[in-house]
């Protein structure tokens, strides 16, 4: 079974925490992001970015 390497992190200025994973490919690189606070107003951003070899 493959593992993905995770991080986690503490955001204090926004009372909240961001979580970083990668997913390498044959070929391909893909990160993803989640982050999630209370200040100023509660929120979720999640995101992911991709790469290919050859761009």
């Amino acid at each position: 079974m493959p593992t993905t390497p995770v991080i986690t992190w503490d955001v204090s200025e926004s009372r909240g925490y961001e979580t970083a994973w990668a997913e390498p490919g044959d070929g391909t690189l893909t990160a993803h992001d989640r982050a999630v606070g209370t200040l100023p107003e509660p929120y979720r951003i999640t995101y992911e970015l991709g790469r290919r070899t050859g761009m």
